[in-house]
């Protein structure tokens, strides 16, 4: 599912605005303080019913409104799907799809796969495993239908497991449970990382001539060898004097290695750069080969993050994924120079 259109009211710097897309390659573009971002973050609200600028909603509602609005028209199989959101500095918000009210973003976030690709994407994914995780989990929602609730459900577990250890209540008795609903997390994240492993690589070669490849470790969070119900059985101890479960697939991890070394050790910025680029890709086109699903890609200041080369190449394999791009950039020119094919231009004043 394609935006076809977005209405933005009282968002950041934007008190009123309405916005056509291409089906393809867009390009906003304009001075810093234009809005760029803010029009990227905008798509990104509508689609998660949060920002990945703040955490406050009311440091993205207007300054001078009580209210945010964001309303777009999207496009599937030449139907038009009317969504909107509304959502006020007290937390309350109004959800609608298809003339319909949702409680939850469930219905927005599966018809509107996003990947974004900003200035800050590369360090997230060296931060630590908590981003790599959410790569991963976004992959397996998208993929297999009952992944979320088995995801849910494993962390009610997890999280009567915790309260037991801090409580003193009896923890063994949720040792089973657990060991169930990690067991059916593991496959799905398991399958999900093999595939996308193989994808990244191709990716990786055609961004990063010349370099050492990248091996993609799957870590489930425990000891296979082992097994999950000893290693919670044999950590009880310390587990109840820390006041949490130490293993588990809530330690999952995406572990990437040049030659037995941490990429993260190894690779430049640069590099790095190049890498979560790779692997945003792979995620898109991964999603495209298994289940024909197009997603939108929101990139923010790609001239700023890659050469002339690999601007010209990320673009390339981004038309042959068939995805929806929505991207920034302060003149649009750079994309055009890199670029023989039309593309739509949108410039903010």
């Amino acid at each position: 599912m394609l935006i076809k259109s977005l209405t933005v009211e009282n968002f950041r710097n934007f008190n009123s605005f309405v916005i056509d897309f291409d089906k393809s390659l867009n390009v906003i573009s304009g001075l810093n303080g234009s809005g760029k971002t803010s029009l990227l973050e905008a798509v990104y609200y509508l689609s998660r019913g949060k920002s990945f600028r703040s955490q406050c909603v009311v440091n993205i509602v207007n300054h001078n409104q009580d209210e945010l609005m964001l309303k777009a028209s999207l496009v599937s199989d030449d139907i038009d799907i009317a969504v909107g959101i509304s959502k006020n500095k007290s937390g309350k918000k109004v959800i609608r799809f298809n003339g319909k009210d949702e409680k939850t973003f469930k219905s927005l976030t599966s018809s509107l796969p996003l990947l974004l690709l900003d200035t800050d994407t590369h360090r997230q994914v060296a931060s630590g495993s908590k981003h790599r995780r959410s790569i991963i989990d976004w992959g397996c929602f998208y993929h297999y239908p009952d992944f979320s609730k088995i995801w849910r459900d494993y962390n009610k577990t997890l999280a009567q497991r915790n309260y037991a250890l801090k409580s003193g209540c009896d923890v063994i008795v949720w040792n089973d449970l657990l060991v169930e609903k990690a067991e059916s997390l593991n496959y799905y994240r398991k399958m999900y990382c093999e595939d996308l492993s193989c994808v990244f690589k191709y990716f990786w070669k055609k961004f990063a001539e010349n370099l050492d490849e990248i091996e993609c470790d799957f870590f489930c969070g425990w000891n296979t060898e082992i097994g999950l119900l000893n290693e919670l059985v044999e950590s009880t101890n310390l587990d109840l004097k820390l006041g949490y479960t130490r293993f588990g697939p809530h330690r999952m991890d995406l572990k990437f290695n040049v030659k037995d070394n941490s990429a993260f050790q190894v690779l430049s910025q640069g590099q790095q750069k190049i890498m979560s680029y790779a692997l945003t890709l792979a995620q898109g086109k991964l999603l495209r080969d298994k289940k024909d699903i197009s997603c939108i890609y929101l990139i923010d200041d790609l001239p700023a993050e890659l050469d002339s080369f690999r601007i010209k190449a990320v673009l390339d394999e981004l038309i042959k994924i068939d995805s929806q791009v929505i991207l920034t950039a302060i003149n649009y020119e750079i994309v055009s120079q890199a670029l023989s094919l039309n593309f739509k231009s949108i410039i903010l004043d």
